[in-house]
């Protein structure tokens, strides 16, 4: 990921993705912020088995609008101003939503409720395009 961010710094912004809850998790957060660059921490909401409030000071990023947590993403972003989301991965989580949020509702319901700035654009990928699959465009 560094390098890829190194090609256009300011245009590009990293951001670390490990799981929070490990033993050495501040240490490789540190490492990736300090050494690397990185503005934050990727983060996909299920794992997470811990509270995060005392790191307040850490721009957080939940994955894929959540990824089926999309109540849960808004009410802590609404509470959270360093709570993030990016719009990367292809959304199939909606399936087992008890309704089905098209991309648009996904996109006016963040907008709405957190502020664009915090919504980002997300490849999903270390780089781009990685496995690009077609039909998720064609389905989108």
């Amino acid at each position: 990921m560094y390098k890829v961010v190194s090609i256009a710094p300011g245009r590009l912004i990293g951001f670390a993705h490990h799981n929070p809850s490990i033993p050495d998790a501040e240490k490789k957060l540190e490492k990736y912020i300090n050494e690397n660059g990185f503005r934050g921490m990727k983060i996909i909401a299920p794992l997470v088995d811990q509270p995060l409030n005392d790191r307040a000071f850490i721009p957080f990023v939940i994955a894929h609008f959540g990824c089926g947590y999309l109540k849960e993403l808004l009410q802590l972003a609404w509470v959270c101003d360093n709570i993030h989301t990016d719009t990367s991965g292809n959304n199939d989580w909606v399936r087992w939503m008890p309704y089905r949020p098209t991309v648009e509702d996904l996109f006016e319901k963040c907008y709405h409720t957190i502020g664009p700035e915090r919504i980002l654009f997300g490849t999903d990928s270390s780089r781009f395009p990685r496995g690009f699959a077609n039909r998720y465009l064609l389905e989108r």
